[in-house]
């Protein structure tokens, strides 16, 4: 594994620093040619667009006073069906208008709503008054009386002179949305401006920045200018960026495709080995390693199969075994007990009780050789089970009333042979016959859960064990001179049969001993 890793990390440097060369010298070489002039470019582009969008916001206002206009086309057109034209769209201009009225040839401006004044004097009024091929002028930015914002006036001629001598439209147009549209131009850091044809140019260093500027022809004596600084047009350029995403590309793709073949070939067999050996190290008996290739890696996977199988091998006949030997110290325990009662009854003279002992204890045992196969059913073992309950009950007198309650559907079920009866046996010794109640009882009840799992419950109302007792039945230990030798039995049974997804459990609920026993349910009964 070494040798792997001194091949990778000798290929990762050789084709990093190959790489890192060639990109640090594609880069020098496409600033020094083309990066400040192409960026250049890409500014006076960026201004003339912002510049453009001023321009059509501007374009849309002088749209809107020439529909206006054209109505006078339309013969009794009056100043007062103008205003209500012109209140129409302040109304749903309402944010791109401070104010709009009527100008007569006289240089009076009316309004509906403001007193009028005389606008005769002004350089705009008396542009497009002295030209009459014009359509329209524009002011430069003054300040509103009616509202103290800064504003262009519109002064748009009407395409008929009404019979009062109306002539012009005058539009107050708000300069705050185009010149925030101006000042966020965002390129290079720089900073942006609208000016009119009476403002000052911007004053720049020419040694250190650029200035970009670009006219609305719908405004033609005012313009957009944009100053920013030369260090910044080297910065973050488009085509830089293009490049250095390119190369950076093609560095990934070719680090990934040199690892995809080297996983491929060498780690990855290896990483899946290692995880087939973790999944046999927690328990799942049929995983085996997949043999990809014929190479020492596939050799190395082959003998681990060969292994695990001859491992798994001896650990079943181990099992068998074991469970062989398990029943063998049961079966006597309960035949030696069952005998010396019926001695007793003979001897008493309750033969009746005799034969009924011997017929039941026949059914125990035809049930619990079960043919020599450690699995039974469920409806096999409750029988087993029973017929105990009813030796039990002939011989001792306490135990007043068995239950068993199990669904048929759960009948058919298949689960380890002989596991029910050593905990009835524990219920009765330790629990029925060390108690002074009345109404004793043994209930076993089997239900199935929705994870495929079979639960066996053992309850019984007889003597309750203390919090050492209990906690001694919940332990593995196996000790054939404690008292729990057949609790410990079934559990050591249960983890050998089901591979440790077994379990047995004793708990203390409503005055009763509760034993639980949970195993799973095969594949083929799910």
């Amino acid at each position: 594994m070494h040798s792997i890793k001194r091949q990778i990390i000798i290929l990762f440097l050789v084709v990093s620093i190959g790489l890192i060369g060639a990109l640090s010298y594609t880069l020098h070489q496409e600033l020094k040619k083309s990066v400040i002039p192409l960026n250049t470019s890409i500014t006076q582009q960026f201004v003339n667009s912002k510049t453009q969008e001023i321009d059509s916001w501007f374009g849309k206002r002088i749209a809107e006073l020439a529909m206006i206009s054209d109505r006078t086309n339309e013969e009794g057109q009056t100043r007062e069906q103008l205003f209500t034209a012109i209140h129409t769209l302040e109304t749903r201009e309402k944010e791109n208008y401070v104010s709009i009225r009527l100008v007569s040839d006289k240089g009076i401006s009316f309004s509906s709503d403001y007193p009028e004044f005389s606008i005769e004097n002004r350089k705009y009024y008396l542009e497009l008054n002295g030209d009459s091929t014009r359509t329209y002028t524009v002011s430069n930015l003054i300040t509103s009386k009616e509202d103290k914002q800064s504003i262009v006036i519109i002064l748009y001629r009407l395409t008929e002179v009404l019979p009062d001598g109306t002539s012009y439209i005058a539009a107050a147009i708000p300069l705050e949305k185009v010149m925030n549209l101006a000042e966020n131009l965002s390129i290079y850091d720089g900073q942006g401006a609208l000016l009119s044809s009476g403002e000052e140019t911007i004053k720049i260093d020419t040694t250190k920045q650029l200035l970009f500027t670009s006219g609305l022809s719908h405004l033609p004596n005012w313009k957009v200018s944009y100053v920013i600084e030369k260090e910044n047009l080297s910065k973050s350029a488009a085509k830089l960026q293009y490049v250095l995403l390119m190369i950076s590309l093609l560095v990934l793709f070719v680090l990934g495709v040199l690892l995809f073949f080297l996983m491929r070939g060498i780690i990855g067999p290896i990483l899946s080995l290692k995880k087939t050996m973790r999944d046999v190290q927690e328990g799942n008996r049929s995983v085996r390693a997949a043999i990809e290739t014929k190479n020492e890696v596939g050799e190395l996977a082959a003998l681990f199969n060969q292994t695990l199988d001859k491992v798994y091998e001896n650990e079943e006949g181990y099992r068998n075994a074991s469970m062989r030997l398990l029943q063998e110290q049961i079966q006597p325990h309960f035949l030696y007990n069952t005998l010396d009662m019926i001695q007793w009854q003979i001897l008493g003279g309750t033969s009746e009780e005799a034969v009924k002992t011997v017929e039941y204890l026949a059914l125990f045992f035809r049930r619990g050789l079960n043919r020599g196969s450690e699995v039974t059913t469920v409806q096999q073992e409750l029988e087993h089970v029973c017929s105990y309950l009813h030796i039990q009950k002939l011989r001792h007198n306490e135990l007043q009333d068995t239950v068993i309650t199990c669904p048929s559907e759960l009948y058919s079920f298949s689960v380890l042979h002989f596991i029910l009866q050593p905990l009835v046996e524990n219920a009765i010794q330790h629990g029925i016959r060390q108690s002074n109640r009345k109404n004793l009882r043994i209930s076993i009840t089997v239900s199935k859960t929705e994870n495929a799992q079979l639960i066996f419950f053992v309850r019984n109302n007889g003597q309750l064990p203390n919090n050492e007792e209990l906690m001694q039945m919940n332990q593995d230990a196996m000790e054939k001179t404690t008292d729990s030798f057949g609790i410990a039995n079934v559990r050591h049974r249960l983890k050998l049969f089901y591979s440790g997804n077994a379990s047995l459990s004793y708990s203390i609920e409503k005055e009763e001993l509760v034993a639980k026993i949970i195993v799973p349910i095969t594949e083929q009964e799910k």
